[in-house]
């Protein structure tokens, strides 16, 4: 940092620091702030003693300063060869930030506690854990997909949402005008040639244009003030594009539609059960079956 000083000379100095804040929910809705913060998490107090906890005094947390602070001087050595290693390591669907950001408190505990390589490497899983399952390390383009995913519109049937009709025949056909004037639709690959077919198993990419969709579908979240045509860039497949939708030529872009992780909304019924001899049977009705006759 650099400042001026009264001598007209100016001072240029660096601050070394890490901040520590307390939330109920850590607020942080971009990834690349997402996958800098460590998150730790405080262990409940027992049930005799809510309530009636003595905090520490202004000394004794001065003195336990002084303490950790004498920890880290005598294995910062240990330390910086265990962080080395961990923050290589590949965690699967764990940023490799988030990583390289818990692996400093994790080799500085493993070196303080005596731990062998293999044991930092568990400590550091340990702490990566709660993320992993708190989905705190989702990406902002999973993130973006899902929200538009969940966004309602309006048809015949009531308010349905988007995922719900990109995956299904029936309801595509009845809400296609709809998600189209809301700014999304289904569409054809990069190699698109003549009309648009009809059947969703032939449209598998997800055309966004982006101001339409901010304004009718996202209008309501954080991402109505963000570039959203950039993070959707991101999204492997992706690619920018022109195509009409609504009756409309709109700039947009446009995503494979497996990114979104539907669920199949029709799956395959399962078929009941065949009486013995492997033959359906008037009179042979098992529970969950239903014979109308042989044949």
């Amino acid at each position: 940092m650099a400042r001026g000083t009264a001598d007209q000379r100016g001072q240029r100095f660096r601050i070394m620091h890490i901040p520590w804040v307390a939330a109920i929910e850590t607020g942080l809705t971009k990834a690349a702030d997402r996958n800098r913060f460590i998150v730790l998490e405080l262990l409940p107090l027992a049930h005799g003693v809510r309530g009636r906890a003595a905090l520490p005094t202004e000394e004794e947390l001065a003195r336990l300063g002084v303490h950790l602070c004498a920890v880290a001087l005598r294995h910062v050595g240990r330390a910086k060869a265990l962080f080395a290693g961990l923050k290589g390591l590949v965690h699967p669907g764990v940023h490799g930030r988030v990583v390289e950001s818990y692996s400093v408190p994790a080799a500085l505990w493993a070196a303080a506690t005596g731990e062998n390589v293999s044991a930092a490497a568990l400590t550091l899983q340990d702490m990566i854990g709660p993320r992993q399952t708190a989905g705190e390390v989702v990406g902002d383009e999973d993130a973006l997909l899902q929200a538009i995913a969940d966004s309602q519109v309006d048809g015949v049937q009531g308010r349905k949402a988007v995922g719900e009709v990109v995956a299904s025949q029936t309801l595509y056909d009845s809400y296609r005008e709809a998600i189209e004037r809301s700014g999304v639709g289904l569409v054809t690959g990069p190699d698109r040639a003549g009309r648009r077919p009809r059947a969703v198993d032939d449209l598998p990419f997800l055309f966004v244009d982006p101001a339409t969709a901010k304004r009718m579908l996202l209008r309501d979240t954080d991402w109505c003030r963000m570039d959203v045509g950039q993070v959707l860039r991101r999204v492997k497949g992706a690619a920018a594009e022109e195509r009409r939708i609504a009756g409309r030529v709109r700039t947009g872009v446009i995503v494979p539609k497996v990114a979104l992780r539907l669920a199949d909304p029709d799956p395959e019924p399962a078929l009941p059960e065949l009486p013995p001899g492997g033959r359906p049977d008037p009179g042979y009705t098992p529970e969950g079956a239903n014979w109308d006759g042989p044949g």
